[in-house]
């Protein structure tokens, strides 16, 4: 596998990737996402990558699928400091300290985590309502440029479209009652801090990222490589 140039080495480079592009088993396997290996170990939710072929394109209007058909939640394989793993750090790496919080730009920042939510659930989704097109029906406020900036993306269209994919997951898997043992999981947008440990250890079991990251990353790791 050719390696990808990552910022991160360990598991949130891992893990980062395969939710950006489906690096790992893409290139691995041929696979587009975790989801497909069939494995009774991989639970959760779709990679973004592969949700916005199977799901947003599927979905959208034309002309919502033409506005959104560049967006994409990663730059460039061959360069690191480029691209946007710092979403997934759920603790600040530098200080080698898992027990702190997470950073300020990444997606475990509850502060993060409920502006998002709470903007998505203000904004027009053009996944549950397709009659209504991005650019001319409605346009993203100042508030989500200025997530935007706090998250270290270059683009409100970003924001807006880890949204859509983060409602999807919400919509299948967050919502759910309790089914065969599967967690019932509360509200997303009423998330509070005595609730935050708890739900972030929730998420960790649910998005496939965490779960692959965690059972392959001695293994494909090396591939994961720092040009730093």
């Amino acid at each position: 596998m050719q390696p990808v140039n990552s910022t991160f080495t360990n598991i949130f480079g891992v893990m980062y990737w395969q939710w950006a592009n489906a690096y790992v088993t893409e290139n691995q396997l041929g696979v587009p996402s975790i989801k497909l290996l069939g494995s009774d170990l991989v639970v959760g939710y779709y990679e973004i990558s592969y949700w916005k072929s199977a799901f947003f394109n599927q979905i959208a209007s034309q002309e919502n699928i033409d506005a959104f058909q560049f967006v994409q939640l990663y730059n460039n394989e061959l360069f690191d400091y480029v691209n946007y793993e710092h979403l997934f750090l759920t603790y600040d790496i530098y200080s080698q300290d898992p027990t702190t919080d997470p950073p300020t730009n990444s997606l475990f920042n509850l502060a993060n985590f409920q502006a998002l939510v709470k903007l998505g659930l203000e904004t027009p989704n053009i996944l549950t309502d397709t009659t209504i097109t991005y650019g001319i029906d409605f346009d993203l406020n100042d508030d989500w440029y200025v997530l935007t900036y706090t998250l270290g993306l270059d683009s409100v269209q970003q924001t807006y479209f880890i949204w859509l994919w983060l409602n999807t997951a919400y919509e299948l898997t967050y919502s759910r009652t309790k089914v065969g043992g599967d967690p019932q999981v509360g509200l997303i947008s009423s998330i509070g801090a005595p609730a935050f440990e708890e739900t972030m250890t929730i998420m960790q079991l649910e998005f496939p990222m965490f779960t692959y990251a965690s059972q392959f990353n001695i293994s494909y790791a090396a591939n994961v490589t720092n040009s730093g």
